[in-house]
């Protein structure tokens, strides 16, 4: 709504100082944004904010019995996740921890 108003001055601004029909506007926008876990969890939805110290940590935890070098995680940034050298290549030659 205030977007609709502002846009109403701005239309208005414009007939006025440059007059109507002497002026082209060209609007654009982003995609959104995914969903809010809060706001998915209130329809019954079972979501969660995904925290990465806490992922990390967790994946440290489940590979701590194959005895790698610590960490076994270098980094989260962003979606990805990358492993300390030579974890990910251990990982396919023996995947059950």
């Amino acid at each position: 709504m205030r977007l609709d108003k502002d846009l109403g001055d701005l239309f208005t601004f414009l007939d006025k100082r440059v007059g109507a029909g002497n002026y082209v506007v060209a609007l654009g926008a982003d995609h959104g944004v995914a969903p809010i876990p809060v706001d998915m969890q209130k329809t019954g939805v079972d979501a969660e904010v995904l925290r990465l110290p806490e992922l990390q940590a967790r994946i440290e935890k489940v590979l701590e019995p194959m005895n790698y070098r610590k960490p076994v995680v270098a980094r989260i940034a962003g979606n990805e996740l990358y492993f300390s050298e030579g974890v990910y290549e251990r990982l396919k030659e023996d995947p059950q921890p």
